[in-house]
């Protein structure tokens, strides 16, 4: 739809919703409802205003380094234990569970777009040796071994995939990396905003 036809479509549909519901929701609904802003608004904003607060230090103090976390969000949906009989401990081990489901699906989301974008073959490149290491100790099946970056990301990919004891102590270093061997090898734009 053209914009103007969404801007219709959304208000009637706006106009069409009760301003409260009749029933209240379930818990295992909240949390649904809480997720979807997480993986929607805040999880394509947060980098954005990372960047522009990077942009900012750089453009007004000559700031060039890696910032560090400075945004951070949490949620007591289906966790808190503030009197509703309805949060359960159940309901929060369901509640857990999905946050992580959740968190691997959006990383995976964003993992699968990066192996399809990091296409840089070290027939043109040469591989930095960090990264060189690191593939040496991994086991994989990739054909074009000569793709370095896609060939740490369709591991990290599998990893994820089939719920291996890969964890944050791992995969934060394998992004760094990442990160790190695009830098030293000319592609710093890409490491930044690819």
């Amino acid at each position: 739809l053209k914009p103007r036809g969404e801007l219709n479509y959304q208000m009637a549909l706006l106009l069409a919703t009760d301003d409260v519901r009749t029933e209240p929701p379930d818990v295992r609904d909240e949390v649904e409802h809480g997720l979807y802003f997480m993986g929607n608004a805040i999880w394509e904003m947060a980098p954005r205003i990372a960047q522009d607060v990077e942009r900012a230090l750089q453009q007004h103090y000559d700031y060039a380094g890696v910032l560090p976390v400075f945004l951070r969000w949490r949620s007591w949906i289906g966790g808190d234990r503030d009197g509703n009989p309805n949060v359960t401990p159940e309901v929060t081990q369901w509640t857990l569970t999905r946050h992580r489901e959740t968190a691997i699906a959006l990383h995976l989301r964003e993992l699968h777009q990066l192996r399809e974008e990091l296409s840089i073959s070290d027939n043109l490149v040469p591989t930095d040796p960090p990264l060189a290491h690191e593939l040496s100790a991994i086991e994989d099946d990739w054909v074009n071994r000569n793709e370095p970056y896609r060939r740490l990301l369709t591991w990290i990919i599998k990893q994820l995939e089939e719920g291996t004891a890969y964890s944050k102590s791992q995969f934060i270093p394998h992004l760094e990396l990442l990160r790190d061997s695009l830098t030293r090898t000319g592609f710093l734009d890409v490491a930044r905003h690819g």
